[in-house]
């Protein structure tokens, strides 16, 4: 191990894969570093905390950003404390003032390469509400399948586009907010290591679940619910391996357009989509505009069928796999909206075929998608998109 020098080659394979990379106390993420979006224009962003070297227990992070299209500074601070090392039990603390899109939250269970993901179908995103809180956190192993993490926050919301609801201006809004993030994965196995959690054996078998309650403490407005819901896995046949991956989002009682839930969209506009090239993904709609439809219930399907590979020579293989999606959700009384608010009352379906891996054993591929059903407009050029794809 030491002659090879294994030890600090596993550690940069693991860092990069998660993400961030570790100089000595601290470990800065390459996730956050320079991000893209309709709002803040570019933004450079430097992020860390502090890892197992600065202390066994406690540890310190923090962030700040700046976009030179809103030409804000943005920012973040927390520590955060180990009470038991063996199911991964700990209490954080966290101040942030920082902008987020809205109706696409971010599960505080997810991984940083999902956070990538999220990160880059955001470019052509323009709606994003200020966020100023205050949370403590509690985050630990239930079992050894299943982790939760559950934050009670008090938050100062501001829309960052001209928008009311019912009547109130969303500027300055108060709420006392609770959340509570489950994630299971039965098929998973992580190894506690002094870094964290890692994965050592992975199947795409997930169940992620989100239930979230939104208490305004300054005005007349209502508190109310929301819960979502995700699953995803896979299975193998003789004509290949299929990933699919479902959800389900719910609204009890009546909330704002930062917390409905947006309809996937990450197109650069809904027409004329064969000028267009960008990155592509999975759980996003490359046939749709961001903000297109906003839900207050809705119910999505994403399916990927890996066909068998063809091997054209010895030395590569040639990928291709079929994709379908589709998305349907209602929202019950859009008159309380300033914003003329469109939800997708009909199946709203997208299909492809994606090249994974043009270069043999590198994660770059092409898609190619195409909208048809309800939603068809105008001529081939208005529904077919073509995209980049990067596998992390």
């Amino acid at each position: 191990v030491k002659k090879q020098n294994l030890e600090s080659k596993l550690r940069l394979f693991l860092a990069l894969r998660n993400g961030y990379v570790r100089l000595g106390k601290i470990s800065l993420s390459i996730v956050d570093l320079l991000q893209f979006n309709r709002y803040e224009g570019f933004r450079l962003t430097l992020a860390g905390e502090t890892n197992y070297k600065f202390h066994p227990k406690l540890s310190f992070n923090g962030l700040l950003g700046y976009g030179f299209g809103d030409q804000v500074f943005k920012y973040k601070l927390g520590s955060s404390f180990m009470v038991n090392y063996q199911n991964q039990s700990i209490i954080s603390l966290q101040y942030e003032n920082e902008v987020y899109p809205a109706g696409r939250a971010f599960s505080n269970l997810g991984s940083k390469m999902e956070k990538f993901n999220h990160l880059m179908n955001v470019w052509f995103f323009d709606k994003y509400y200020q966020s100023q809180s205050l949370s403590l956190g509690y985050q630990s192993d239930l079992h050894k399948y299943l982790e939760q993490k559950s934050t009670i926050q008090y938050e100062r919301v501001s829309a960052n586009f001209p928008y009311t609801f019912l009547g109130q201006t969303i500027d300055g809004l108060e709420f006392v907010n609770f959340n509570l993030d489950l994630k299971y994965y039965p098929k998973t196995k992580y190894l506690v290591t002094p870094e964290g959690k890692h994965k050592i054996s992975s199947k795409p078998t997930v169940i992620a679940l989100n239930y979230a309650y939104r208490h305004p403490v300054n005005t007349v407005l209502n508190p109310y619910h929301t819960l979502s819901i995700e699953g995803k896995s896979s299975f193998k046949s003789p004509l290949g391996k299929t990933e699919f991956s479902t959800c389900l989002g719910y609204m009890h009682g009546s909330g704002s357009l930062i917390s409905l839930f947006e309809g996937f969209g990450s197109s650069n506009r809904n027409t004329d989509l064969i000028t267009t090239f960008g990155l592509g993904s999975y759980r996003f709609f490359e046939t749709m505009e961001p903000s297109s439809f906003y839900s207050d219930q809705y119910v999505s399907l994403f399916v990927k069928h890996h066909l068998p590979n063809i091997s054209p020579s010895p030395r590569y293989d040639l990928r291709l796999s079929l994709i379908y999606k589709s998305l349907l959700g209602s929202l019950r009384d859009p008159s309380q909206h300033s914003l003329p608010l469109t939800a997708p009352n009909e199946l709203y379906q997208e299909g492809g075929i994606e090249w994974d891996d043009i270069i043999n054993k590198f994660p770059i591929g092409l898609g190619f998608y195409y909208r048809f059903g309800a939603y068809y407009q105008g001529d081939f050029k208005d529904n077919f998109a073509a995209r980049l794809l990067i596998r992390l």
